[in-house]
């Protein structure tokens, strides 16, 4: 971001204060942008990604569902099984879904560095960090770069697959 910034005329710095608030305005643009930007005549790809929930699906509380060892197989950790009926198509847990947490890729981008670092204590302090998020959070790609979040529920625990063995469907 410094190399991106450039002088004032009257030589004051250009950003006075820069928080997290801000920096996340930067990385997630508003509605209207996002619009624009979707409604090229060459729609780009992201645009058909993440648009919205159907309100007329059926949600099932994450009660309707167990955390449990895997029987799959002598390496299979933890997964997520249905307590009662949950019918085709529904969604399960959308409540708790927004109460996930994201690790935006600048956020991500500073653990690495850390985590590839050469101190040896910031490497064993950021270690466990990304252990967690590399083994409960699910990665995608945003505007090119990686990013992770983690389901703060028991969701966390649904196969995403990630040997292609996902038993859950987005459709």
């Amino acid at each position: 971001m410094h190399q991106r910034l450039h002088g004032t005329e009257s030589g004051e710095p250009a950003l006075l204060f820069f928080d997290a608030p801000t920096m996340i305005s930067y990385q997630v643009p508003p509605k209207a942008k996002e619009t624009t930007y979707c409604r090229k005549e060459d729609k780009p790809q992201e645009c058909n990604e993440l648009i919205g929930i159907d309100p007329k699906l059926a949600t099932i509380p994450i009660s309707h569902a167990e955390a449990r060892k895997s029987t799959l197989g002598e390496f299979a950790g933890r997964g997520l099984f249905a307590s009662q009926d949950i019918p085709k198509g529904a969604s399960l847990d959308l409540d708790g879904s927004v109460k996930a947490f994201h690790v935006l890729p600048s956020t991500f981008s500073v653990i690495y560095d850390q985590y590839d670092g050469e101190s040896e204590f910031a490497s064993e302090e950021v270690s466990p960090l990304v252990a967690f998020v590399e083994g409960y959070g699910y990665g995608a790609t945003l505007w090119g770069k990686e990013h992770y979040t983690v389901d703060s529920s028991i969701a966390t625990f649904s196969n995403h697959g990630c040997n292609g063995t996902y038993n859950y469907n987005f459709g």
